[in-house]
């Protein structure tokens, strides 16, 4: 025998397996969550998450005979940290006038090309940390291996400015 549940659309009690509203005709759907397919998704996502979630273990390993005569140990050699295609040289420093922030310093193109096109662009906060703007520079054919002088500008909302932050140094 079959559960009684109430028709969404007229409120009448019908079957809890009827395909349809005997009174009324509306459908009888199941919801979303209670269906097959959503059951097996649920499914497959769980045991996706649990399969990755164990796999950031260190891969160094033992090499050797079965019979453990063999127990060198094989460590694999550090990677070389990636250089950034565009990098700071040297200290940053800022001046204010009445009008406008700049922001000056060096960059150099380690990006293995030259370069057509090259921005700078530095996110500019005011005391309290409120985001006021930005400070930008750039600069047309930056040669592989060359340095580029920038002197980034934002301007200066009535004397506002207390810090800034690099947000991007963009190039093509």
């Amino acid at each position: 025998m079959s559960k009684m549940i109430k028709c969404k659309a007229c409120s009448k009690e019908i079957a809890s397996n009827a395909k349809s509203c005997p009174n009324c005709g509306a459908k009888n759907k199941k919801p979303f969550y209670k269906r097959g397919w959503f059951i097996v998704v649920v499914v497959f996502v769980l045991l996706y998450a649990i399969g990755t979630s164990g796999s950031g273990g260190n891969d160094d390993t033992a090499k050797g005979n079965d019979d453990g005569a063999n127990k060198t140990a094989s460590v694999d050699k550090p990677e070389e940290p990636k250089k950034e295609k565009y990098e700071i040289v040297g200290d940053i420093t800022s001046e204010t006038d009445s009008m406008a922030t700049y922001i000056k310093g060096v960059i150099k193109n380690n990006s293995g090309n030259d370069i057509s096109y090259a921005q700078v662009t530095f996110t500019l906060y005011d005391k309290d940390g409120n985001q006021l703007g930005t400070a930008m520079d750039n600069i047309n054919d930056l040669k592989k291996d060359g340095t580029w002088k920038f002197k980034a500008m934002g301007m200066n909302t009535d004397g506002e400015i207390a810090s800034y932050e690099l947000s991007e140094i963009t190039g093509f």
